[in-house]
């Protein structure tokens, strides 16, 4: 069997888990004091995932400092166990609009169509984490479903990425996760299309204190 090599950070969140047909889907990982756990909704969810993350640190500290090991109690109900965590939890994000462009295509017939790109941000006092998404729409405001350019994003200042940093549409829509690196202060995430810049600001007001 396929053994989990827990390494040091290197990688952004969420980074693909499966690649080969014989992938752990799971990643153990750490940063100074911190240990991570990200799992594929493929084998677990949040409940179950959380669940997992206890055992796997109740064993570490066992390991490390030679403790007594004793059995885990599982307190959960039934109800708490076939319960959805998404549903109960998950709160679609609500975007605000920032900025408004008008782009030309060029069709075969060389005549002039519009297209218009919205950038829109869940949050722009920024905590812990934000999403930004590049909307592609004609001039009745219709979303532009074929839509296929490639989004290229980066980041300046107190953020960082958490989605691959080229994307393209889907559906009409290009959507980033940035999150904050724990430090106060500016930040910028611009995307890029054809010949187009868009940039989103962030003002990072909480920092991390190291645990």
């Amino acid at each position: 069997d396929k053994r989990v090599k827990v390494s040091r950070e290197n990688k952004k969140i969420c980074e693909n888990l499966y690649r080969d047909d014989d992938d752990i889907l799971y990643r153990v990982s750490y940063y100074h004091n911190r240990i991570n756990l990200e799992v594929s909704h493929i084998i677990s969810d949040g409940r179950g995932s959380i669940s997992f993350f206890k055992c796997l640190l109740y064993k570490y500290l066992i390991i490390k400092y030679h403790l007594k090991d004793i059995e885990i109690e599982n307190n959960s109900s039934f109800h708490e166990k076939i319960e959805d965590s998404y549903k109960k939890n998950y709160t679609k994000p609500k975007f605000r609009k920032l900025k408004k462009k008008t782009i030309y295509h060029l069709d075969e017939k060389k005549k002039k169509d519009k297209i218009h790109y919205d950038i829109e941000v869940s949050k722009s006092e920024l905590d812990e984490t934000a999403a930004v998404r590049l909307i592609c729409h004609n001039e009745d405001n219709e979303i532009i479903s074929t839509a296929d350019e490639l989004v290229y994003a980066s980041v300046k200042g107190r953020i960082s990425l958490m989605s691959p940093s080229v994307c393209s549409f889907k559906n009409g829509v290009s959507t980033f996760y940035v999150r904050s690196n724990g430090l106060k202060g500016k930040a910028t995430l611009t995307l890029k299309v054809l010949d187009e810049q868009f940039e989103a600001e962030f003002t990072v007001k909480k920092e991390k204190t190291a645990c």
